[in-house]
């Protein structure tokens, strides 16, 4: 069990230092909401209308698994 001591302290470090990270950015950043800020950026033209329609889950799915089989194809 001794062994496995270090690992185990830099696992707890790694934790600790990642929630001290999140909180020093939580309390740090600026909080000054505005329309402009929480609007999508659409390389400064402002959207007319809504997109048609979105894209489902499944399309991304047979997106990734095609790129993942091409590379596949290219390795082969």
């Amino acid at each position: 069990m001794a062994h496995y001591l270090p690992v185990v302290v830099l696992a707890i470090l790694a934790v600790i230092f990642g929630a001290i990270t999140l909180a020093a950015s939580w309390l740090l950043a600026p909080k000054r909401p505005s329309a402009a800020k929480s609007g999508p950026y659409e390389c400064g033209i402002v959207p007319s209308r809504e997109p048609p329609e979105r894209f489902g889950v499944s399309f991304y799915i047979v997106a990734m698994l095609f790129v993942m089989f091409d590379i596949e194809i290219i390795f082969i």
